[in-house]
């Protein structure tokens, strides 16, 4: 009897000293738990919102550089950018690095060639960075001699096939976030892309932050394009975020 006495004494005590003391019980211990969870439910959307926004920032960051390099080098090469690609030195960007016009990347740390948040968003080799703009069609072999001519207003195209005008720098589109081929659900970044659709290319300008895609363009400047601003710019065949190309 006296120790059950004690007991309910006890019981009785610590309920007390928990009430001063501030402590919660279990039930106040679950409704601040779901409090918490639905406060967190609220906040990280905005908070990778935030993120994604950082990221489409930073990269816009990395093609105004790009962007740089190439008008450096033009000038030094009589208006005209480095060639897309060639079997030999690879692509516009070895031949940007090589020359000192851009730091020369490491592998799987950040560089200004590769978005941040486009897969592989590290340097994954030349071929994994930013798209540069290439006229008509591959040369034989599969070699792209193509280059651009940032001196002169219209700008100038040039490869295997000819010559062709373009639109006035401040439209004309130049590096750009890409995507190699989407079909097999897989986005990765790819060194060159095309406004042309008479042929079956598969490098692509790519909408990948949320649906919108950072270009640099030929007078220096970098702007984000949604669906209608990349088809007014003459880019009718791009991705959108989800993979989809937007003419099929």
């Amino acid at each position: 009897m006296e120790r059950t006495q004690q007991e309910a004494t006890g019981a009785a005590w610590r309920r007390d000293c928990c009430q001063e003391c501030g402590f919660f019980t279990l039930v106040e211990l679950l409704i601040v738990i779901a409090v918490i969870a639905v406060l967190a439910a609220l906040l990280f959307p905005a908070l990778k919102l935030a993120k994604d926004k950082a990221l489409e920032a930073g990269c816009a960051n990395n093609l105004k550089q790009v962007g740089l390099g190439l008008l450096l080098y033009s000038n030094d090469f009589d208006g005209w950018t480095p060639y897309t690609y060639d079997a030999v030195a690879l692509g516009w960007n070895v031949v940007l690095w090589k020359n000192s016009y851009l730091p020369e990347p490491k592998y799987y740390q950040s560089t200004p060639f590769v978005c941040p948040a486009i897969y592989p968003y590290t340097f994954f080799g030349w071929s994994r960075v930013y798209g540069l703009r290439e006229f008509g069609q591959h040369g034989e072999g599969g070699q792209t001699y193509c280059y651009i001519n940032l001196g002169r207003s219209p700008v100038v195209f040039k490869n295997d096939y000819g010559t062709s005008t373009a639109e006035t720098p401040s439209r004309c589109a130049m590096a750009a976030d890409t995507s190699d081929d989407t079909s097999s659900g897989k986005v990765c970044q790819s060194y060159a892309w095309t406004s042309a659709t008479f042929y079956n290319y598969k490098s692509k300008v790519y909408a990948g932050h949320h649906n919108s895609a950072n270009i640099s363009f030929a007078d220096g400047h970098v702007s984000g394009n949604g669906p209608a601003g990349l088809r007014e710019l003459g880019i009718p065949d791009f991705y959108f975020q989800n993979g989809k190309a937007s003419l099929y």
